[in-house]
């Protein structure tokens, strides 16, 4: 078995070096720009070069994000940093765009890829495409169980490609890369690593309040046998925003886990776990993986830590407590009332009137806060004060220097670097070049202790081991030139240990320039009748598009189980994949798609792989975030027909677009904010269609669909009444999918009235979408 992985998160440089001195054996983190988590403090490059050697001296390897939907604008810098770190030794890089995923395949082809979570791969045919990408390694979508888990990993170990999962930390109610909540609340992208987090809020169903898209953490130590037996090679933690406590205390305890099970090392001790939790961890489970019921905390919004303090009586106004929790005096403790967090600082422990610097477990003490807080019989407080983060010693690694000089030679060096963590290849020695031919001294000559003080000290990631010296009597070499022998010593370990890759700047620049080219801006107006329209249905509302005279539009048909079942349904349809499909569900669509010659309207990367590898005719949906020109080229060139583009692009950056003849562009259309398997298990709301209200009163929509979650913009995206800024696009598409009737036959109503000229009114509520705003 190989050396199973665990991957830590790093918001800086220190929080790097801590995740490795705590036994993580890889390390994922951001540059300034492109990367999922744009509120943390990120790399420099000179962090960057650091962090790299430093982890490589260490044995473990480093990964850079750049793992955000890339604006035009954006990819040529994306690349160039790709570039940059790759030349600096990086050992992958982590992807979602597809268009960056071809320009470094085809610039950049040693570097090695990890396909992002953002990817929503969640089956084995997913997987397929995502391997003939030339991916080595997929970070599978977090709503898997250890069953779909094993399915899919004996799929890619097969092709060589490691399967990496996410296995402690805070958990997305969406699946990711399928959220746009964020985006149209806050024009906030989760997609581009700003997200505000809207599911942590509280939401009213009309008959209840509550946090009911809050997820619970993730936490699955107790169960990493399981999850190795399912196959999975990387464990991954969330928590690049989290403290250096966090950090330290999950890569102790997750390497013990999996050192227990792999080499049958010592787990890691009850302290160990007790510190951990006290980091910061919500109410949490294994969620997916294990299949939980329970996956949302609806009634707590963050880290509870561990119950501490039962409340059993009062001492005038000092509660009298039942110790749940070793606690120590100058500890925080939290209360939480109607979801209201209340910190309360201990400065005071007493027993029968004696004064105490802590309390043990089952012991019954009277506590003294610096707060003076509203307390109930019965109540629990909780303990949130993780210990100290222990920087502890940095890890150096040793290097030998052996010297011999002699006088009209030059000055012979070997430097031997005896071992470093985990690399099975060392002792490793090379010979250090230095050109200077030794002097005879004219008065004092230079010693051995001279040579070792002024050559043989740390530096970098590493400190002096054994010395040794041969020289010749009346021997002399100048103050400046061992400095310059210590430079040159320093110089070599770090070319041979840290190597740096160089690009043949002139072949880079030109395939740049090759995938980078634009295509021209369209500049013709198409008239309104000239125009195709294109209207996404489900089988209620079709019989509204036929009964309105004066519409003929080309038929979109969402896939469903009456779809399917429908032995008469019309072979050569048009038919659109769900954004979400298990490998059973895939599988059942692709029987269907096959037999009735359907063209394939792909809204995830299994479908495609579906159209591709049956050599079905296909078009892309939006939820695949086609974001820019390089990744329009690339979908175009798999043979896609039509392209509906992100729709958290601005009209003006959806013109940009190369392949505009593929373009669809939406003119009406609810926005799918979420889809979540949160509640595939147990539909607390007991109902499959209902409205969930926010603060501001803004009603969202939730539907049902076999298990599945899906929230809805509270207002659609609708630009009819301004359709002529769409002037341009030689396709438009209607999306009628979340309409109620009246509303449908209005609406089309509208919009012939709109192209004959007749000036009709707009009444309904709407918003204009990113159309006019584009995302940050």
């Amino acid at each position: 078995m190989n050396k199973l992985e665990l991957l830590m998160p790093a918001g800086n440089l220190e929080k790097l070096k801590i995740a490795v001195k705590n036994g993580a054996n890889a390390v994922y983190f951001g540059a300034q720009q492109f990367n999922m988590r744009q509120t943390a403090n990120n790399f420099s490059m000179e962090d960057i070069k650091e962090g790299i050697d430093f982890c490589h001296c260490q044995g473990a390897r480093a990964y850079l994000t750049i793992n955000i939907a890339l604006k035009d604008s954006e990819v040529e810098g994306a690349l160039d940093l790709a570039k940059e770190v790759y030349e600096l030794g990086i050992d992958a890089v982590i992807v979602q765009d597809l268009g960056l995923v071809t320009l470094l395949k085809e610039a950049l082809p040693s570097l090695e890829l990890h396909a992002s979570t953002q990817l929503t791969c969640n089956n084995v045919t997913g997987a397929e495409f995502l391997v003939e990408l030339g991916f080595k390694k997929i970070v599978l979508a977090r709503e898997m169980d250890l069953v779909q888990i094993k399915e899919v990993s004996l799929y890619l170990h097969k092709k060589n490609v490691e399967v990496e999962v996410f296995a402690h930390g805070a958990e997305c109610f969406s699946y990711s890369g399928q959220c746009l909540f964020s985006s149209f609340a806050f024009n906030k992208s989760g997609n581009r690593g700003r997200c505000l987090q809207p599911c942590r809020l509280s939401y009213n169903t009309g008959e209840d309040i509550g946090r009911f898209l809050s997820m619970k953490d993730l936490c699955t130590h107790e169960n990493i046998d399981k999850l190795i037996e399912a196959g999975i090679d990387s464990f991954k933690v969330e928590g690049r925003l989290k403290s250096e406590e966090y950090i330290q205390n999950v890569a102790r305890v997750y390497r013990k886990e999996i050192d227990k099970y792999q080499d049958k090392h010592p787990g890691p001790t009850k302290g160990e776990i007790t510190e951990m939790k006290k980091s910061y961890l919500r109410d949490h489970n294994t969620c997916y993986l294990l299949d939980e019921e329970e996956r949302t905390t609806i009634t707590t919004l963050g880290s509870l830590g561990l119950p501490c303090c039962k409340i059993i009586g009062f001492k005038g106004k000092a509660p009298i407590v039942e110790i749940l929790q070793d606690l120590n005096k100058s500890d925080k403790l939290t209360q939480i009332q109607e979801e209201e967090y209340t910190n309360l600082f201990v400065i005071g422990i007493s027993n029968q009137g004696k004064d105490l610097n802590f309390a043990r477990k089952g012991q019954k003490v009277v506590l003294k806060f610096r707060e003076r807080p509203y307390l109930e019989i019965d109540e629990i407080l909780y303990l949130t004060t993780a210990k100290q983060f222990n920087p502890g010693k940095t890890l150096l690694a040793e290097y030998d220097v052996d010297v011999k000089i002699k006088i009209g030679e030059k000055a012979k060096i070997t430097v031997k670097i005896p071992k470093l963590k985990n690399q099975s290849e060392f002792p490793y020695e090379v010979n250090v070049d230095f050109d200077y031919i030794v002097e005879k001294a004219e008065k004092i000559p230079t010693t051995k202790e001279i040579v070792e003080a002024k050559i043989f000290t740390g530096f970098y990631f590493f400190k002096p081991g054994e010395f040794s010296c041969e020289i010749e009597k009346s021997a002399f070499i100048p103050l400046s030139k061992l400095k310059e022998m210590k430079r040159t010593i320093s110089k070599t370990i770090k070319a041979e240990l840290f190597p740096t890759w160089e690009v043949n700047e002139k072949e880079f620049k030109a395939k740049k320039s090759k995938f980078l080219k634009r295509d021209p801006f369209p500049e013709k107006i198409i008239k309104y009748h000239d125009q195709k329209m294109f209207v996404f249905v489900d089988e209620s509302k079709e019989e509204v598009i036929d009964k309105t005279e004066g519409f003929e539009p080309t038929k979109i048909f969402y896939f469903s189980d009456e779809v399917g079942a429908k032995n008469d349904f019309p072979n050569n349809a048009i038919v659109k994949a769900q954004n979400v499909q298990n490998t059973a569900e895939l599988n059942e669509f692709e029987k269907k798609a096959v037999a009735k010659n359907w063209t394939i309207v792909c809204a995830n990367i299994g479908a495609l792989q579906v159209a591709l590898r049956n050599k079905l005719k296909f078009w892309i949906d939006r939820e695949m975030n086609c974001y820019n020109s390089v990744e329009m080229k690339f979908l175009s060139n798999l043979g896609a027909e039509k392209i509906v583009p992100s729709v958290e692009l601005s009209l003006g950056e959806i013109l940009a677009l190369s392949e505009q003849n593929k373009v669809i562009a939406l003119v009406f259309f609810y926005p799918l904010l979420m889809t979540s398997k949160a509640y595939a298990k147990k539909n607390v709301f007991k109902k499959n269609k209902f409205i969930l209200k926010d603060k501001k009163k803004f009603e969202y929509r939730i539907r049902f669909e076999k298990g599945i979650m899906k929230l809805y913009n509270p207002a659609p995206v609708d630009m009819l009444y301004e359709l002529e800024k769409f002037n341009k696009f030689g396709s438009i598409g209607i999306d009628l999918k979340e309409t109620h009737t009246k509303e449908a036959i209005a609406l089309l109503k509208f919009y012939i009235d709109k192209i004959n000229k007749k000036n009709p009114s707009k009444k309904s509520k709407f918003t204009r979408g990113h159309y006019d705003k584009a995302v940050v």
